[in-house]
């Protein structure tokens, strides 16, 4: 004869691995639902690196659009600050200080 005490570990044990009794056909269905949630899985991996990939490549590409037009403003800056020159050595009133 078992003890309260044995009986509660043993109960608790099954409790803890979590024991359960499939019907006819419930573990094939388990199985099939796993890989198909594993194709799922395998898919949606694919799917986030190619979308890292576009993200980086976009990433490259804004850098260099960044770059180009730093190098543009830097240009126009410069051009203004010629024609400034031209107009003040011309006698030529600031239209913006007025």
């Amino acid at each position: 004869m078992t003890t309260m005490d044995e009986r509660v570990t043993k109960l608790e044990d099954r409790v803890t691995t979590l024991e359960t009794w499939a019907g006819p056909g419930q573990a094939e269905a388990l199985s099939g639902r796993i890989q198909e949630i594993g194709k799922a899985v395998g898919q949606l991996q694919t799917d986030v690196k190619k979308i890292q990939k576009t993200l980086e490549t976009h990433g490259r590409t804004l850098a260099e659009h960044s770059r180009r037009f730093d190098h543009v403003d830097g240009r126009l800056a410069a051009q203004d600050r010629k024609l400034d020159a031209i107009l003040k050595h011309l006698g030529v009133p600031d239209p913006g200080a007025g």
